[in-house]
């Protein structure tokens, strides 16, 4: 898996490209990690490119989220595709994770302040 950052302002933008799975997740939890220990605590998950997320890739999106919100941080997975989707949906943390079509709405999301 590839790991892009951006920096917009105080807001991180991971662009993934690959799988999320066993193989990753751990590199995947520690980058969020990094970001959260340099006080980045807004940051857009963009998983238009993952092809597939397995069990530990779900967890690990799962820790994140809860790791980011426990710091009193905002996070914003955005532009799925159906695969993510389809997981998201049936495990229902679609319920519980903040989800954006585009990067745009999640930066607007995250200046006004309205989030999960």
């Amino acid at each position: 898996m590839e790991i892009n950052i951006d920096l917009q302002d105080d807001i991180v933008i991971l662009s993934l490209n690959g799988n999320l799975d066993a193989n990753v997740s751990e590199r995947f939890k520690s980058e969020i990690n990094k970001l959260l220990l340099k006080n980045f605590n807004h940051i857009i998950i963009e998983m238009s490119k993952v092809a597939f997320i397995d069990s530990s890739g779900l967890g690990a999106c799962v820790n994140i989220h809860k790791t980011v919100t426990d710091k009193k941080g905002r996070l914003i997975f955005v532009e799925l595709n159906e695969a993510v989707k389809k997981i998201f949906r049936i495990t229902r943390v679609e319920q519980t994770f903040n989800i954006a079509l585009t990067k745009t709405d999640a930066l607007k999301i995250i200046h006004n302040g309205k989030i999960k």
